[in-house]
């Protein structure tokens, strides 16, 4: 988070944002729909979809910012929380196509048991008879064997408008860190503004230019709420320093407000 990040109280929900992105998965973890345990980062993980704004707004005071989130982010930039109508409307629709699911798939199964359960009877009722024994009838359906694989249902707060994300929210000590979370960007901007700090403007922009250029290149989905952090951090420097032309260029390629 922007403000948080600096030792600061987030002022804002919309500054919430993932600065060192993670690649391990929600689902091979352990826990329910708000809190899960990642034994790779040994870190708990919270789900922002199933949390109200104040409850992430208090988690990230109480923890002094350094959490493990995993959010949905609108196109506009801000997020879906349980709070939120569109969210919430969301996981209502996913709970009613879950429960179709669930319906369809026992008739499904009911209707695969008929025919070998019809079958079953014919061959009992033939042992019954002559004493002779029982033959399979012509045409009779064959048992159908029931496939052990589950029918796959959807999760809640999975699939929704946005884009997904999960990962360490901004920090400024890199020891807390997860080793596991993709931390170049993030580690090229806290550079960026040290050296910006100190009066070393050039140094502090190559420094920008490569937290840039980490994202564009990353493999690992980047908040684009941090690489907007980044560029607009950037633009100022650069106006500063009297380069209103590349401020003008990262300010349109990284939708600068």
């Amino acid at each position: 988070m922007g403000i948080l990040s600096f030792g600061r109280k987030a002022a804002n929900l919309d500054d919430v944002m993932i600065a060192a992105p993670c690649p391990a998965k929600w689902e091979e973890m352990q826990g329910d729909d708000v809190k899960r345990f990642c034994s790779k980062c040994a870190l708990n993980v919270y789900n922002t979809s199933e949390l109200t704004g104040q409850e992430i707004m208090d988690l990230m005071e109480q923890s002094e910012g350094r959490t493990c989130l995993r959010l949905y982010r609108r196109q506009d930039g801000t997020l879906i929380t349980k709070d939120c109508p569109v969210g919430t409307t969301m996981r209502e629709r996913m709970e009613r196509v879950r429960r179709r699911m669930q319906t369809a798939a026992a008739l499904i199964l009911a209707f695969l048991h008929v025919p070998g359960a019809m079958a079953q009877n014919r061959q009992n009722d033939n042992k019954a008879g002559a004493g002779n024994v029982a033959q399979p009838m012509a045409g009779a359906p064959m048992p159908i064997k029931q496939s052990q694989s589950p029918t796959p249902q959807p999760t809640l707060g999975e699939p929704m408008p946005g884009q997904a994300l999960m990962g360490r929210a901004p920090l400024i000590k890199k020891d807390v860190v997860s080793e596991h979370a993709d931390t170049q960007a993030f580690e090229s901007y806290n550079q960026a503004r040290a050296k910006q700090s100190a009066g070393q403007l050039e140094d502090a922009s190559k420094s920008y230019e490569c937290a840039l250029k980490t994202i564009d290149q990353a493999k690992t989905k980047h908040d684009v709420k941090f690489g907007e952090r980044i560029a607009g951090d950037y633009c100022k420097l650069l106006k500063q320093m009297g380069n209103k032309k590349r401020a003008a260029e990262v300010a349109e390629k990284y939708k600068v407000k």
